[in-house]
């Protein structure tokens, strides 16, 4: 059994993930044994034209043995080929598990973990990287194996031959050894770098791509290149060093093992001049030589292929070790919630230490609508980010229905709850796919419904496919206005418990937004509605009206209450209002 300290290392927690593959991991060796033992007699043919069948002019037999060695070849042909297929289908079956594990955690990762992190360089561990592990995974099992079981089998006829000359080749293998010691550490640092600088550019042309319309917007094109250009320019330097010192090692190995053939001949030639060796047994001497210097050379050829390799798969398990995940994603499942929502002096501090939130106690009931106030930066977001448990709570408890959130199964309380967010995040797909996304059973007349009650459906009939329209990257071919009234319908037709719209009407125009207050208003029976809105005019009407500021509660009421306290709402209304009339 392993120990706790090898189990942990990335390449042996890989290799463990063709434990259920067994079977075609013995067959891709089995084929690899018999591919290799098929070429073994081919120098021994040689050497035999050499030694008898030319000296005695045997025509007949000269025709048997190229037979044979012809149906050698194609047996190896054939054979080679089927390992290749079974060795790709089962490598590829892990990669595709060691994938599908990442794209898992990273739905896992909770959201402040996203917060300090870069999404381009995400992207390439989920790709980039895994490609990587697949092709050195290949790599190794394709040739390393091959020629390991070949490099074996060759030692042990090259002994029989001639033990005295074997001697002699192998004295020159512990310079090869010593190269390799000397330039590995070399060569792994190498390929961290160039991954790493890989992972810098990926990272900087997602990020170009989703600021692309802010870039021409602004002119800042020129800008823009000369930074994509520097990122290039050392990125290109890095493969060039990691390339070129992989060169030189796999130039160097070869070498030695033209020398070594130098040698042989030089040494099998004096053999052969007194009489220890005949010219037939020196060519297939040679010939297996190529058997057993092979493999070290295909070595030399994919060590950038393996340590590349290696370095991605190092940076998939860090991330798949990576505990920032939601809490906890096997709690108590929520079959229907009422929708009461209670902070008990919740607190929230994110990642760095910055207090968002302090000692917030809130308290909404089933049916309820809450509305949430105050400048940019008072807390509103974060405070809704808490009821979805996007964050964890710092200090104090967050309660649905008088349970504890953090006790909860959080995929199944999210499945109850709608959110509009200002920053409207659509999919690339069709208007029916986007309304569609979060309840995928539902029917299209369901659809259309949610449309219509949501003010979309007048505006979707009037593009040329309808709801079959695509809309573009995150919604591109739509205006503000309709991209939120998708995101409003989408909402709708979930028939959430928790109804929760942060700035869910900002882009609409006054007469779109009426006709979507009087829906939501429809909508807010029976269930608890968190509104965030700077425009003080749609949430008048709210049952509790909550006023932020600087992370606190300052304070809450209805309306008409807070206007009397002549306070920090009253500020905020008349100031509004004012500007309006103005």
């Amino acid at each position: 059994m392993l120990s706790s300290d090898w189990a942990d290392v990335p390449l042996v927690r890989y290799l463990r993930m063709y434990r259920r593959r067994w079977f075609q991991v013995v067959l891709c060796v089995v084929m690899a044994l018999l591919a290799s033992t098929l070429q073994m007699p081919i120098p021994r043919i040689y050497g035999h034209f050499v030694d008898v069948t030319i000296p005695q002019h045997n025509i007949p037999e000269i025709f048997q043995l190229g037979i044979l060695a012809f149906a050698l070849y194609l047996a190896f042909f054939a054979i080679g080929v089927g390992q290749r297929y079974y060795t790709l289908k089962t490598t590829k079956a892990v990669i595709f598990e060691l994938r599908a594990r990442v794209c898992t955690k990273l739905q896992e990762l909770c959201l402040s973990y996203y917060d300090n992190s870069n999404l381009g360089k995400l992207h390439a561990r989920a790709m980039m990287d895994t490609e990587q592990v697949d092709i050195s995974s290949n790599a190794i099992v394709t040739q390393v194996l091959v020629s390991a079981t070949s490099f074996l089998i060759a030692l042990g006829i090259i002994l029989y031959l001639n033990w005295a000359l074997t001697l002699v080749l192998l004295s020159m293998m512990p310079l090869t050894y010593l190269a390799v010691r000397v330039l590995r550490k070399r060569v792994r640092d190498s390929h961290r770098e160039f991954r790493d600088m890989r992972e810098t550019l990926s990272s900087g042309i997602h990020d170009l791509l989703n600021s692309i319309r802010l870039v021409k917007a602004f002119g800042m094109e020129e800008l823009e290149n000369a930074k994509m250009k520097r990122t290039i320019h050392e990125y290109l330097s890095s493969g060039i060093r990691t390339a070129t010192l992989s060169s030189f090692f796999a130039n160097m190995i070869m070498t030695f093992g033209g020398i070594s053939t130098i040698v042989v001949w030089v040494v099998g030639a004096i053999f052969v001049i007194h009489g220890r060796m005949t010219l037939g047994e020196v060519i297939a001497f040679t010939g297996f030589q190529g058997f057993l210097l092979g493999p070290i050379n295909q070595l030399a050829t994919i060590t950038e292929t393996i340590y590349s390799g290696n370095t991605a798969l190092k940076a998939v398990y860090e991330l798949l070790d990576e505990d920032a995940v939601e809490f906890p994603t096997d709690g108590d499942p929520v079959e229907a919630i009422q929708g009461d929502v209670r902070f008990d002096n919740v607190s929230f501090n994110y990642s760095d230490g910055t207090r968002a939130l302090t000692d917030i106690s809130l308290t909404a009931r089933a049916g309820q609508q809450v509305a949430l106030v105050g400048a940019s930066g008072a807390g509103k977001s974060t405070l809704i980010h808490l009821i979805l448990g996007l964050y964890l709570p710092s200090e104090g408890q967050l309660l649905i229905d008088g349970r504890d959130l953090t006790t909860l199964n959080l995929r199944s309380l999210r499945r109850q709850t709608g959110i509009v967010s200002q920053e409207t995040v659509l999919i690339h797909g069709t208007i029916r796919d986007n309304i569609r996304f979060g309840t995928p059973q539902a029917s299209d007349a369901d659809i259309e419904q949610a449309a219509i009650r949501a003010n979309a459906h007048g505006f979707i009939t009037q593009l040329s496919d309808g709801y079959h329209a695509h809309i573009g990257e995150d919604g591109v071919k739509l205006s503000g206005g309709q991209r939120q009234r998708l995101a409003i319908a989408r909402a709708l037709l979930r028939d959430p418990r928790i109804l929760i719209l942060d700035e869910a009407t900002s882009a609409l125009d006054s007469e779109s937004e009426l006709q979507v207050q009087d829906a939501l208003k429809g909508l807010r029976r029976n269930r608890t509605t968190f509104v965030i809105a700077h425009r003080l005019s749609t949430i008048l009407n709210s049952d509790v009206i909550v006023v932020l500021k600087h992370g606190k509660i300052v304070e809450m009421g209805a309306h008409d209450a807070l206007l009397s306290q002549q306070g920090e709402y009253a500020r905020l209304y008349h100031t509004q209002f004012h500007r309006a009339a103005h």
